[in-house]
């Protein structure tokens, strides 16, 4: 129901960009509602972009290509309506989707992922003499963070998206570890100066936010 208010509330954003006035009165004396300029109105580019958000339903129905709908919208901040997704349903399944820029990523998760491959954990690495080491990796999601961080830090406003595929097929508790804590909307780190809720990586023990 979230999902479908969602798009609700951007198509009539769309069709009435600088709110509503509800108190004008045509000539014939009934109450009308016609657009007037609003100069609290938030730019599209920071409207309804939520943070997190998980697609449930029968196999089947779209939610894999609804999400790519989603993430397109949010990294190229616009405004995605009922009409924009009826449209991309008339071209090929997921032809408008890309993981172009290191700004979407998706990530299809399974029962034998864990919390070494999304977030970090060691992995063994020849150490050029016949023997193995065993090195502390970034794994996905920590990467992607880190790209989203440097980006921040470099005074780019750009959104990153993950799709995670599947999910309900992985131990979430076991993939996600304590950053269960830090994907809250109020932890995140949404500027430079607001670094958010940082924890300790269990690894490599270095403060790490979202």
């Amino acid at each position: 129901e979230m999902d479908w208010t969602w798009f609700y509330v951007n198509d009539n954003y769309k069709k009435y960009p600088t709110g509503k006035s509800g108190g004008n009165t045509s000539q014939s004396g009934k109450s009308v509602e016609e657009p007037v300029p609003n100069p609290t109105v938030i730019e599209a580019e920071d409207i309804l972009f939520p943070r997190n958000i998980i697609l449930y339903g029968p196999v089947g129905t779209g939610k894999t290509f609804l999400a790519k709908q989603m993430a397109n919208s949010i990294v190229n901040n616009s405004i995605l309506t009922l009409q924009d997704l009826r449209d991309s349903f008339n071209t090929e399944l997921g032809s408008n989707f890309s993981e172009t820029g290191d700004r979407v990523k998706l990530v299809t998760l399974h029962k034998s992922y864990g919390y070494e491959q999304f977030v970090e954990g060691l992995r063994p690495r020849n150490n050029g003499s016949g023997g193995i080491e065993y090195q502390i990796e970034d794994g996905v999601f920590k990467a992607f963070c880190d790209r989203a961080t440097k980006s921040l830090e470099n005074g780019e406003n750009s959104k990153y998206v993950m799709i995670l595929d599947e999910i309900n097929r992985a131990d979430v508790s076991r993939v996600f570890g304590e950053l269960v804590t830090l994907l809250d909307t109020d932890k995140r780190r949404m500027s430079v100066t607001t670094r958010g809720t940082e924890i300790d990586l269990i690894y490599s023990h270095k403060a790490f936010s979202v």
